[in-house]
């Protein structure tokens, strides 16, 4: 306690704990213990303290594992066997049928379940027993606990495993949509051209190619592509951020200077150090400093035609104002997962919980609180020899459909502990209720719109939505992100919640392309550095045009063979603007669900200046 401190120092010490654990548990109160009455006050606080919900695990069953042991089945198959877990079942009945899931191990069928006699049964004892023991809990004696068990289910029409729709190589042919589809989806008029579709009206430019496949492999061309991608400073000293272009940071010299402590000599720092991956960390680090002063902006290359090298994307009238064709030019990894759209969603949970709660045939199920084994079958020997036993084992029931493949989308926000860069797609571990796996997810704006930007980085602040390919999945569910760093360890990344399964969400990639204003007449400017031959002009004249000061305006004509072009703008552009043009693609997720993820260590390493602050905060007052 703080009694033995003088009144100034304890209440100081008071407020420092309590800004520390306002930073661990907000909206907590921390008590204290100094006294008879405050320890006192603490256990009537405990007393009428109620069980906070978690409503991913109540609604279905689960148990923990008091045992585990391992069968293999045959001699001819050694890397499988049964994996059987007793524990007591908790939350509902647990059919017999059902699949279960094991978190990091994946999902599973189940043979049989066998009851077992409680290994710490309650034991009632009457008052003169109580009287004797002076009120005191009395534990059972093992001795009077038969270990005897019965089967009181076995497997007779189990779900099946499968989680992917069956890919017919043969149905691939995909049509355009018909006339009544197109006049569902529109919500607004657009004057079309002449002998063009209403919907075909909506765009400015269609450039994807009937023989090209989109999938998700080359979303990332904008920053990777070699030869084709060009590092060019020229429009820096046009660019009202130029301060930015060449600005590095500087290297506290306290940490350069404790670096020498920490590994015991300057001569051996480098022994310590992978030099690979700072390189890597460095190039992640000017990415993001340049996507950050430059959102979305992409240097056209001069060695490739511009309508080659963004041969993929187009160009919009609007970005929310124009419709977008969910159905168009899917991947192939679309016809693996199961559709499930918002309003499907919202019935197909209604239907699973409702199918939870309901009543099973009695002789199938094992009833919550009862002391169960549960047989897994086909359970990899190599999931059990990587289990380190001091790790605990859960089991979660599923519902009907809960295992197959679909698109999932979560609301996440950065922790502030974590100061990385993270790129979309980049390999990821995901914890959302019960479910872990690592996986690819494409991070996109968290909005209400019918299309959403893709964003390249995960922001220091604020919700982003992160879309992946895993398994149906109901909210409300929460989300923790980790990553591994090059020791092996896991840095918690970002937290939410689970957001929703929507299919038909249509995530956008955005490459904006920069030009300087090199003649200016009022409203007609010429532009250079956009483009670097003629024949890119002309192809794309019909994307509208805009400023970073906010006027909008549109190519009037090619000057000369490199590049120039004459523009036409709404008003007076400045001539420390900068002109930019918007072309836009799809992006899919990448198929890279992973549901055999190691069991994470109970400890997640805490950055060292918090561990300082919090030592600081406990024992400054111990002098």
């Amino acid at each position: 306690g703080l009694s033995h401190l003088s009144k100034t120092k304890m209440l100081n010490a008071r407020k420092a704990i309590d800004k520390q654990m306002e930073k661990r548990f907000p909206g907590h109160k921390v008590r204290s213990l100094d006294t008879w009455q405050d320890s006192q006050a603490v256990w009537r606080h405990l007393a009428n303290l109620a069980q906070q919900k978690v409503h991913y695990r109540d609604c279905r069953p689960y148990l923990l594992a008091e045992n585990v042991e391992f069968v293999t089945d045959t001699l001819d198959q050694p890397s499988l066997g049964t994996l059987k877990v007793s524990g007591y079942l908790r939350g509902q009945d647990l059919d017999v049928n059902q699949l279960v899931h094991v978190p990091g191990w994946g999902d599973f069928q189940m043979s049989q379940i066998d009851e077992t006699c409680d290994p710490y049964p309650l034991v009632v004892r009457g008052n003169q027993d109580r009287r004797q023991n002076h009120g005191k809990l009395v534990d059972a004696e093992m001795t009077e606990v038969k270990s005897t068990s019965f089967v009181i289910a076995k497997a007779t029409n189990p779900e099946s495993l499968q989680s992917e729709v069956p890919l017919d190589s043969m149905d691939e042919e995909q049509t355009w949509p018909s006339a009544d589809e197109l006049a569902d989806n529109k919500f607004m008029k657009v004057k079309a051209l002449k002998g063009v579709s209403d919907y075909q009206g909506q765009w400015i430019l269609d450039m994807y190619h009937a023989d090209e496949a989109v999938d998700g492999e080359d979303d990332d061309d904008d920053e990777s592509i070699e030869g084709m991608t060009v590092e060019s400073n020229v429009l820096c000293s046009d660019r009202p951020q130029n301060a930015g272009c060449n600005e590095v940071e500087e290297v506290d010299e306290d940490i350069a200077d404790g670096t020498q402590t920490e590994l015991g000599e300057e001569d051996n720092y480098d022994e310590q150090m992978d030099m690979e991956e700072e390189e890597k960390m460095y190039e992640r680090l000017k990415q993001e400093r340049q996507h950050v002063q430059f959102p979305d902006e992409v240097d056209t290359p001069q060695n490739v035609p511009a309508r080659q090298r963004f041969a993929r994307y187009r160009g919009l009238d609007g970005f929310h104002a124009t419709s977008w064709d969910p159905n168009e030019s899917l991947p192939r990894d679309y016809a693996r997962i199961y559709r499930v759209s918002k309003q499907h969603y919202k019935r197909l949970r209604k239907l699973s919980l409702m199918n939870g709660s309901q009543s099973k045939e009695t002789s199938n199920v094992a009833e919550p609180g009862s002391f169960i084994t549960v047989h897994i079958s086909n359970v990899p020997k190599s999931l059990i020899d990587s289990r380190s036993p001091s790790q605990p084992l859960t089991v979660f029931g599923l519902f009907p459909n809960e295992h197959k493949m679909t698109l999932i989308s979560t609301a996440i926000t950065r922790v502030a502990a974590f100061t990385a860069p993270v790129k979309s797609k980049d390999p990821l571990i995901f914890q959302i209720g019960f479910r872990r796996f690592s996986t690819s997810p494409v991070f996109s704006e968290h909005s209400y719109q019918n299309k959403f930007k893709m964003e390249r980085f995960l922001p220091q602040s604020g919700f982003i939505a992160a879309s992946m390919f895993a398994p149906i999945m109901f909210a409300p569910a929460p989300v923790l992100v980790f990553r591994e760093n090059v020791v092996g360890k896991y840095d918690l990344v970002a937290k939410g919640s689970l957001l929703s399964l929507d299919t038909d969400r249509i995530v956008v990639k955005r490459a904006v392309l920069s030009g300087a204003p090199f003649k200016i007449n009022k409203k007609s400017v010429v532009v250079r550095y956009m483009f670097f031959n003629r024949e890119d002009v002309d192809y794309y004249k019909p994307v509208e045009l805009r400023t970073k000061w906010g006027k909008r305006g549109h190519i009037r004509q090619a000057l000369g063979t490199h590049g120039h072009m004459k523009c036409t703008f709404n008003g007076q552009v400045r001539s420390e603007d900068t002109i930019t043009m918007s072309l836009y693609k799809r992006v899919f997720p990448k198929w890279s669900f992973n549901p055999h993820v190691n069991i994470l260590p109970p400890h997640i390493e805490r950055v060292a200046d918090e561990q300082e602050q919090e030592t600081q905060a406990f024992q400054m007052f111990d002098n």
